[in-house]
């Protein structure tokens, strides 16, 4: 019940932000501009993939939306209202607050210079007073996380997940987008249509500067994206009305025009929805379907358990405790959680375990290796209790 509350209220701030697309598109471009936009980014793979997940990014996208509505707005406080959506975005992930590039960027080119300040100076204040908040109570002092971020991901450029090439967005293109719809944006922005083209554009750049990059860091930028391309295909069905009378020679005239563009819209369709099959490896889950049927397991510790997929996989194992993968660096939890009378199977993963030495220590606590293919395949090694060996320290 708490996931589906959780993915409830994700999947409903997701619908509104096509809401507020197509708002804000048909108040400056007009209505066909709107339903255009509205349609690319609604079967947009990312936007559907996680417009229904726990995670944060579907709703960070929906305020800095809000921003860039608030930053088109005449009205005098709409410039700070942009700078608070944007720090609230940022909040929820740090690299929205890179939104305040294309604010900034998009005031400065219609020379708003009092508008910039205001937005700039209510982002900061409002971002500094949420980070302050949020970290004073969750960890009992303030920026603490926002400074181990900065320090993990810019200072030392670790990453856990792995390091990709400057061009990886680039090059990966189908994985968050197709090329119909990244052709008509780069219609529009070659067509002169900065403004959007800097709030789609200039984050891409950004990220790609990090050292880590996944297709689902890109789905705040994908509304510009999708009114780009919006843009684009109405500019050219325009011309291709205007060319129809007075010049019937004109190529944007004949009527394998219209067929073509609308083999370009089914085949952006059809590529998004190809992108919808879930290829994620499930190796981890097959593991815990392994462990699941052994019939013997009545007490199973794994390291970072949540991989397994828990008690949803884990049905007949009685007890399941998650291992901290720090935690196994001090040997002396590594004997208190191997001597536990209610576990009989352990889990470690294979790096971790060649890092710490843990075969020898487990062999001295009466523990032996299962030789599982699923468990090696996983990433992890699978340790059984002998109960006929007695328990004896390691050497």
């Amino acid at each position: 019940p708490l996931v589906f509350a959780g993915r409830l209220v994700v999947v409903l701030l997701s619908t509104a932000t096509l809401v507020v697309l197509y708002w804000v598109a048909r108040q400056h471009y007009g209505s066909g501009v709107a339903l255009l936009a509205t349609f690319f980014f609604a079967v947009n793979r990312l936007h559907l993939a996680f417009g229904s997940t726990e995670l944060p990014r579907p709703v960070s996208t929906l305020f800095v939306l809000g921003g860039y509505a608030c930053v088109l707005s005449a009205r005098r406080w709409a410039p700070a209202l942009a700078g608070v959506f944007i720090a609230v975005a940022g909040a929820m992930r740090f690299s929205e607050v890179m939104f305040l590039l294309p604010a900034v960027a998009h005031m400065t080119l219609d020379k708003r210079w009092k508008d910039v300040g205001l937005c700039a100076m209510t982002c900061v204040v409002a971002s500094v007073g949420i980070q302050a908040l949020a970290d004073s109570l969750y960890w009992g002092k303030p920026f603490a996380s926002a400074l181990a971020a900065i320090d993990y991901t810019l200072v030392h450029r670790l990453s856990s997940r792995g390091y990709q090439p400057l061009w990886f967005y680039l090059v990966h293109v189908s994985s968050w987008s197709d090329v119909v719809v990244c052709g008509l944006a780069l219609y529009a922005t070659w067509r002169g249509h900065w403004r959007v083209a800097i709030w789609a554009w200039s984050p891409l750049l950004v990220l790609s500067l990090l050292p880590h990059k996944e297709p689902r860091y890109l789905i705040p930028l994908m509304p510009f994206v999708a009114l780009l391309a919006g843009i684009a295909l109405q500019d050219v069905l325009n011309s291709h009305f205007a060319a129809s009378e007075p010049a019937r020679g004109h190529w944007m005239a004949r009527p394998t025009f219209a067929v073509v563009v609308a083999l370009c819209l089914g085949g952006s369709v059809v590529s998004e929805a190809d992108g919808l099959h879930f290829r994620r490896s499930e190796a981890e889950v097959e593991f815990a379907r392994r462990i699941n049927v052994l019939g013997d397991v009545n007490g199973l510790a794994a390291e970072q358990v949540w991989r397994l997929g828990g008690h949803v996989y884990l049905r007949s194992v009685h007890t399941v405790t998650d291992i901290d993968p720090s935690s196994l660096d001090d040997p002396r939890f590594l004997a208190a959680i191997a001597g536990d009378n209610g576990l009989n199977y352990m889990a470690i993963s294979t790096s971790r375990c060649a890092a710490i030495g843990c075969e020898g220590s487990l062999r001295g606590f009466g523990y032996d290796e299962q030789p599982l293919q699923e468990a090696r395949t996983a990433g992890y090694r699978l340790f059984k209790k002998i109960e006929s060996r007695s328990a004896r320290p390691p050497s």
